[in-house]
């Protein structure tokens, strides 16, 4: 299976992952306009991409100006092939192989390799649709404090009837949701 970058200094190269029944790229016209709606935003931003799977999105905000990206996926294979794609395009990122939980609470407690804070002005998660983790992805995020105060949460997820969905939690509010066939974008913000 291969990708194409949509935009930035990387836009119309390929990103190629090993084939793999589970694994659901972004399609291209969903990337597209989750970087047109954020814009500006990405220029110097701090980028994580949760279950990253071929990591096209992180590859997406790199190219757009990203400052760093931290890229967790726990599929080893797709691993080694978001490795190689980052190596081939001279990108620098934190791939970080394992669990996303447990990532999540390494990366509150001990923040990035180059900064020791935790904070990421946009976290990017597609978790697969049927997973449980779907429903409190967005409090796991607001309990560890690894957003920061003016950043957003964008989480992909299924557009059918009997899709798990993620749901606001206190401090983390849904200001904004757009959907594209049969996936949905949710964006998470702090509230006023």
């Amino acid at each position: 299976m291969s990708l194409r970058v949509t935009g930035g200094e990387a836009r119309g190269r390929l990103v190629s992952s090993p084939s793999a029944n589970n694994v659901r790229p972004t399609a291209s016209k969903v990337r597209q306009s989750i970087f047109n709606i954020l814009g500006q935003k990405v220029q110097g931003a701090r980028f994580l991409d949760l279950f990253a799977g071929t990591g096209i999105m992180g590859i997406e905000a790199l190219s757009r100006g990203a400052q760093n990206l931290v890229s967790v996926e726990m599929n080893p294979n797709l691993s080694r092939a978001l490795q190689k794609t980052l190596t081939q395009f001279s990108f620098q990122a934190d791939l970080r192989v394992g669990d996303v939980k447990s990532e999540i609470g390494r990366l509150a407690k001990y923040g990035l390799k180059s900064d020791k804070s935790p904070r990421f002005d946009i976290i990017y998660a597609d978790p697969p649709y049927k997973n449980p983790l779907m429903e409190s992805i967005v409090e796991l995020i607001a309990s560890n404090e690894i957003l920061a105060p003016d950043g957003i949460l964008i989480v992909e997820h299924a557009n059918t009837r009997d899709a798990l969905y993620p749901k606001a939690f206190d401090s983390l509010v849904l200001y904004d949701k757009r959907d594209y066939g049969q996936s949905s974008l949710s964006f998470f913000k702090f509230g006023d």
